[in-house]
């Protein structure tokens, strides 16, 4: 529980007294007593926010500001003494449980950077109108970088403002915060830091990958996530009822790889105005190595991050966080360095490939076909491939770390962060070989120290020239 959250629990338990002690509640102290909660609550709504673990707690400052009203306009109000002693007790209940929930249901906490620098964040609107003047689709990005050593002030909240993502008003993850501080200086340890730009999932929010952002931060990039816009909110998903339904979402995704790619190249080209000082208050100027970018992406963001590099050349590496391919990256690959990063499921079985219903061979038929394109990638292209034991889809973003809350769930949430540890671990080892030029061990094989994560190496293939 936070500060607040405790002060509104104690200064509902003075009143209990009067209740226990006596019958008559129109007391001046006594009406303080009863007002106080719910004006500390309406307080708590406003700074921080409300979550469903209090809501016993909730009920009770309702029902006690009511009294407040009651004794502000009723001089002579009174209640049996049964009555008032068995009201105390449901009180006692209701705060009994609301903190009980409080502590078994916490407030979403990301787990420490490993990285040694502290991290800042930013959030900014790129400018909608074009290099060719013409009008441009809103565009927000939030960059996660290295701060000085003396960075300090209020921490970016992890849901941006108006992002619920279906949490709800009495979500914790209103309230939850991440480690890094809002608009604090940059660091100026190195001359220029490299880049690395992120493409948000199908659905979704780049709040989900948080974790990655702040370990990469702590680490010395910087990253440039672009926040899926409004434009894109209601998406078909991947329903492999019908062939009606598969059609619908192709269209769809052609339109949204379009789209999502030309954001992401908008978002390299604005690079420049970054580093130049001509965008968002000169903060970045000169502190952005543009020779050193690359691109992520999780889900349909890890296609859009592959068709981005067969786009622009200048992008130097990329990696697809189990992402299928589409476009021009499932035709042909891509040529600059890239990491393929999923689980050892194996392939669709030839009996899913000839199933009798539909849905599944239809199912089986796209990720067969996405494995298929994958691998074309590597054998003729090069790259890595790292496949994690245990992993599903949603293991690659912070999702796997809320979604096993609640203290009977210790054992689960800490496979999930441990497995989203190694994940970020060969993210940063990728990038750090890809964009800095060195050679970390763990990008070699015979140096990986996880028996349940296997990495590996494809060289490009040699074409035979007469």
């Amino acid at each position: 529980m936070d500060i607040l959250e405790t002060a509104i629990i104690i200064s509902c338990l003075p009143i209990l007294g009067v209740g226990l002690l006596g019958s008559r509640i129109l007391r001046p102290l006594a009406l303080l007593l009863l007002i106080l909660p719910a004006a500390l609550v309406a307080i708590h709504s406003l700074v921080g926010g409300l979550r469903s673990s209090m809501i016993p707690v909730y009920l009770v400052t309702a029902f006690l500001g009511l009294l407040g009203l009651i004794g502000a306009f009723s001089q002579n109000a009174s209640m049996p003494p049964s009555f008032m002693k068995l009201g105390t007790l449901c009180i006692l209940c209701l705060l009994a449980m609301g903190v009980f929930l409080a502590w078994w249901y916490p407030i979403f906490e990301l787990p420490r950077p490993p990285g040694s620098y502290p991290i800042g964040s930013r959030i900014f609107e790129l400018d909608r109108v074009g290099q060719e003047k013409q009008l441009m689709r809103a565009l927000t990005v939030q960059i996660w970088y290295p701060a000085t050593k003396d960075a300090e002030g209020k921490r970016m909240p992890y849901l941006s403002s108006g992002e619920s993502w279906g949490f709800g008003f009495f979500s914790s993850f209103r309230m939850a915060r991440t480690h890094a501080y809002t608009n604090a200086r940059i660091s100026k340890v190195m001359k220029k830091w490299p880049v690395i730009i992120y493409s948000p999932p199908w659905e979704g929010g780049t709040f989900q990958n948080t974790m990655l952002f702040e370990s990469l931060a702590s680490e010395g990039f910087i990253v440039v996530a672009v926040e899926l816009p409004v434009t894109s909110a209601t998406l078909p998903p991947l329903d492999f009822g019908t062939e009606e339904s598969i059609r619908q979402f192709q269209i769809a995704a052609h339109h949204e790889l379009e789209a999502r790619t030309s954001d992401v190249l908008r978002v390299f080209s604005a690079l420049r105005g970054l580093n130049a000082g001509t965008l968002d208050s000169g903060m970045f100027k000169s502190r952005l190595n543009l020779q050193e970018v690359g691109v992520m992406g999780y889900s349909f963001g890890g296609a859009v991050s592959a068709e981005a590099l067969t786009r622009e050349p200048r992008l130097r590496a990329g990696v697809n966080f189990d992402g299928a391919l589409f476009g021009n990256a499932a035709q042909q690959g891509a040529k600059q360095p890239f990491l393929f990063v999923t689980d050892t499921d194996p392939t669709p079985s030839n009996r899913d490939l000839h199933s009798s219903d539909p849905a599944m061979r239809r199912n089986a038929e796209f990720y067969w076909q996405s494995l298929k394109q994958m691998n074309d990638w590597l054998d003729t292209h090069g790259g890595w491939l790292i496949q994690i034991q245990g992993a599903h889809h949603t293991t690659y973003c912070d999702i796997s770390l809320y979604a096993y809350r609640g203290k009977f769930n210790e054992a689960k949430r800490k496979k999930a962060t441990n497995i989203l540890e190694k994940i970020n671990s060969c993210t940063l080892a990728f990038f750090d070989q890809t964009l800095r030029g060195n050679s970390p061990p763990l990008m070699q094989k015979n140096f990986f120290p996880w028996p349940d994560v296997e990495i590996r190496k494809f060289n490009p293939r040699q074409v035979n020239t007469p």
